[in-house]
């Protein structure tokens, strides 16, 4: 996964500004606790549900910007 995650970073740099490109790579963070979730039946408390949205709000406001 960690392999995949740094292909598409770098990939997404010639895209994309830095700024960006390191913003939508903090969406890794959703996706490794959605995966956790549906592979290892991990339970996600609030606190952790709170922060996804936190990150999803600022990539979302970053990529409204570019």
């Amino acid at each position: 996964m960690f392999l995949i995650r740094a292909l598409v970073y770098s990939v997404s740099l010639r895209f994309l500004a830095v700024g960006v490109a390191f913003a939508v790579d903090a969406l890794s963070l959703v996706t490794i606790t959605l995966t956790s979730m549906w592979l290892l039946r991990e339970r996600v408390a609030r606190m952790r549900w709170t922060g996804i949205g936190l990150i999803v709000i600022g990539v979302i406001l970053v990529a409204a910007d570019a």
